[in-house]
This record gives structure tokens, sequence and C-alpha cells, in this order.
């Protein structure tokens, strides 16, 4: 239960950054509390961590940590620095824990994993989620590239993007890529397909289906 509940707040912690003031009023006004980590908190989580995943040793510490209390119980999220490099991107691990009992042990899971991919002339490293070869990465990128230039910005609130901010599994072997500004604020979520029997490392093999959960319905298409 405790895991379960620390997978569903890293979610909302990975949301907020990216969602906004909007979705920050939400959480507020729910049943979950924000709570500091200490560092002996944290040094419990790194232990227990490097005894799940032994090759978390190799990176040099943490690189961010959020918890919140929710029904009794806290939940942290705890991102470590990359530990290894693998084809072009770098590999992190994020740990999900939990504390049942204020100042009791922590349990956490292996953690999941994220790589970081650094474009040409982009500042923000790309979060890519689960394991994504680097060549699908890339295609991927390209293949919503002129999707981003096809979206009707004169229709909305919403500026051309210019950075690609993640890059996750989405629902359906569908495949999610976020485009946003340099802070890595997401703006457009497209969801692409696979086209049958094409290759994954091959822009022209991906399909747009979706912008931001509505069908892509432009003349223009990425594919």
């Amino acid at each position: 239960m405790i895991h379960t509940r620390a997978m569903l707040i890293s979610m909302l912690c990975l949301a907020l950054p990216l969602f906004g003031q909007a979705e920050e009023t939400r959480l507020a006004m729910s049943s979950v509390f924000v709570v500091p980590v200490s560092e002996a908190d944290l040094e419990e989580i790194t232990t227990v961590m490097i005894t799940r995943v032994p090759e978390l040793a190799s990176s040099p510490g943490i690189k961010s940590a959020t918890a919140y209390r929710s029904a009794g119980t806290v939940s942290a999220t705890v991102e470590f620095h990359p530990h290894a490099r693998r084809g072009g991107m770098s590999r992190a691990i994020v740990a999900h824990c939990g504390q049942a009992e204020h100042e009791g042990p922590w349990t956490c899971e292996s953690g999941s994993l994220r790589n970081y991919l650094q474009l040409h002339g982009q500042e923000f490293e790309v979060r890519v989620t689960g394991d994504v070869e680097y060549d699908v990465a890339m295609a991927l990128i390209e293949a919503t590239r002129g999707a981003v230039g096809a979206y009707p910005y004169r229709d909305s609130e919403i500026d051309m993007p210019d950075t690609v901010v993640m890059i996750f599994p989405g629902k359906k072997d569908t495949m999610a890529i976020g485009w946003g500004s340099k802070t890595g604020t997401l703006e457009l979520s497209f969801r692409v397909a696979l086209i049958d029997g094409r290759d994954q490392s091959d822009p022209r093999g991906w399909r747009v289906i979706s912008v931001n959960n509505e069908p892509w319905l432009y003349p223009e298409d990425a594919s």
C-alpha cells in the first residue's frame, strides 16, 4: 500500500512543475501535505536503495527529493544523479519510498529508471522514462517536430515550444513526447503510434494520433 501510494504521489510530484498553478491549487486543497526530508532520511533511503540496486553506488548522490504525508504515512520520491551512461543517454534511478510511522524505518521499491538525453543546442535535458534506446528517442523527437510547427497556435494561448521536455510510454503501445519551454514547462504532449511493419528508429515509422489528449486533425502531419 505504501509503495502504491508512493508511485501515485511521485506522479503528482512530476506533474507540478509541468502543469503549473492549477495543479498546485488542487493539491493544496486535498489531504496531501508536503513534508521536509531530513539528511538522516536521505542517508537511510540511499543505504536502502544501494542494497536493492548495487550499481547506484556509482551515483554522486541525490539530485532531488520530495515527500508528502497522507493518511498518516509519508511517501517520498527521491531522484539520484545519473550512475551510468549508455547509448548516448545518462541513466538515473528514481526511488519510491514509504514510511509507515513518524520516524519509522523507510522501505523502498527497486526504483524506476529515468534516462537523460542531451540534445545539441538545447540546455534542458530530455527526461526519458523507461528503457527507450537512443535511436528510438531521436526518431520520436523528429516524428513530432513537424507537428509542433503545424499546431494552430493562433487558436490557443500556447506559444510554439522550442524544447523537448520528456518522452514516456503511452497507452496501448503508443509513446508520448512532450514539448515545452526552455525551463521544462510542458506545453504540447503528442501521442504517436508505430505504423505496422515500420522500424522504431525511423521517424517516418511513427504516426501522430493526438495532441494534449485531443485527436490530431491538422493537415500537416509529422509522419
